[in-house]
């Protein structure tokens, strides 16, 4: 038993719970001559410990636990809302599983963020854990991890972890799992310094039923275009973009530009409407195009100076959207033509990503730096 940091008396009985600085609670019940480690906490750094009648409170890095069985399994009754959260990945079972990683740790809710367990990752001593998580939207146990040069992939909702191919030359940033086939994976990263050796540079992967090859083209960049998006409804239309904004009909095999009238950081495709898609640039808010991307339509409400760094839309009335910046959201009910602020409560926080809900849209989940997963009921 490490470091002490709190103790605590169950007032029902003789045991006696210690809280370690790096390595979670222990339980004694003869008075302290002997101990043994408590499981279950999602983090072992332990801040506080209080024993009541209702139950044993832990506070540590994570937020606030409660265990009501003498620390045997702890809930994370407020979620886990003192963490930096850096990934965000929701399936699609009712109620859906949601994934969250804080760079160095992955967490699993099946109660919509009320509790959360902590997942193992991949057990190879030189596994580097990068994130992003990605979840297939029709295999809720098909789960895709980032990690420093490689994919990891869990069919199992993230209890087992196999290798499923090497990125060699990046960290892992963006993971997008083809909606019609679970073996098609993309990837795009930021390139490591010397990570392909005297080879090719690539921050762009496609894994195809065992093929990885560097998606790329050499009219935009030989080392792999900036994919942002895949079409629900056809997923062989891929976007891309960095200057331009691009675009694939053959599954990335070829690309031609779409657009020259802006620079996309986050493309969405409208699930419903043929021909609508979203883009936000860093400093010039969120257009809409109804023609399939040919031309745009800038919206106003946003603020101009703050990045948009995500999107999401409503699948059952696609007429409303949501954009986060830095530190706060914002809901468009009129298809991306104006916005206005949503909710309160992320003044001390940055916002990294939303999402909806995927079986109640009512329901809008925040990724947060220093705030964990943030929900907000914004209707339904």
């Amino acid at each position: 038993m490490g470091h002490v940091r709190a103790l605590a008396v169950d007032p029902g009985s003789s045991t006696v719970f210690a809280g370690t600085a790096h390595d979670g609670v222990f339980r004694s019940s003869d008075g302290g001559l002997h101990w043994r480690p408590a499981g279950g906490l999602p983090d072992p750094a332990v801040n506080v410990l209080t024993a009541a009648a209702s139950g044993l409170f832990e506070g540590s890095p994570s937020g606030l636990l409660v265990s009501h069985d003498r620390a045997q399994t702890w809930q994370a009754g407020h979620g886990i809302r003192g963490l930096s959260i850096t990934s965000l990945a929701i399936d699609s079972q009712d109620p859906p599983r949601m994934y969250a990683f804080d760079g160095n740790r992955l967490f699993k809710s099946a109660s919509r963020g009320a509790a959360w367990t902590r997942l193992p990752l991949p057990s190879s001593g030189a596994f580097m854990p990068s994130g992003p998580v990605a979840v297939h939207p029709d295999d809720p146990q098909h789960v895709e991890l980032g990690a420093v040069s490689r994919i990891e992939h869990s069919d199992d909702g993230g209890h087992g972890w196999a290798e499923h191919f090497d990125a060699r030359c990046i960290i892992p940033d963006q993971i997008l799992v083809d909606p019609s086939d679970p073996d098609v994976v993309y990837t795009l990263g930021g390139l490591l310094p010397d990570g392909c050796g005297s080879g090719p540079n690539c921050f762009t992967y496609k894994f195809d039923h065992g093929q990885v090859s560097c998606l790329s083209d050499p009219a935009i960049d030989p080392e792999g275009v900036h994919l942002l998006a895949i079409a629900p409804a056809n997923p062989g239309h891929l976007f891309a973009g960095i200057d331009k904004l691009y675009q694939s009909t053959d599954a990335g095999a070829t690309w031609s530009v779409l657009s020259t009238a802006l620079q996309p950081f986050v493309v969405l495709v409208d699930p419903v409407r043929s021909g609508r898609l979203y883009a936000a640039s860093l400093l010039s808010g969120v257009r809409r195009s109804v023609d399939g991307g040919v031309t745009w339509q800038t919206s106003t409400g946003l603020p101009t100076k703050a990045p948009v760094l995500s999107l999401a839309i409503d699948p059952t009335h696609p007429s409303t959207l949501y954009a986060s910046t830095a530190a706060a959201v914002y809901r468009s009910t009129d298809s991306g033509a104006t916005w206005a602020p949503l909710g309160t409560g992320l003044e001390e926080v940055t916002v990294v990503e939303i999402k909806l809900d995927p079986i109640d849209p009512g329901i809008l989940y925040a990724a947060t730096f220093g705030g964990g997963v943030m929900m907000f009921r914004v209707g339904g």
